[in-house]
């Protein structure tokens, strides 16, 4: 089982550290406090990510194709 910090997680997903925090505010990504420091399960930030993967287009989303 790795563990991950809040800043390793900002780098695997491109975000900000603060955009973490919001995460984990909003209770969208789990994790774990071990005395006053942050963690994460390397699964659950991949699960995380594999749950928000969205196709390339959607016709539905965008409307049908057009000439």
């Amino acid at each position: 089982m790795e563990f991950l910090g809040v800043r390793e997680v900002a780098t695997l997903l491109h975000i900000s550290r603060l955009s973490v925090y919001r995460l984990i505010e909003q209770g969208l990504i789990p994790f774990y406090r071990i005395l006053r420091c942050v963690r994460f399960k390397r699964s659950d930030i991949v699960n995380f990510l594999a749950k928000r993967c969205t196709p390339a287009w959607r016709d539905d989303l965008y409307g049908s194709k057009k000439d």
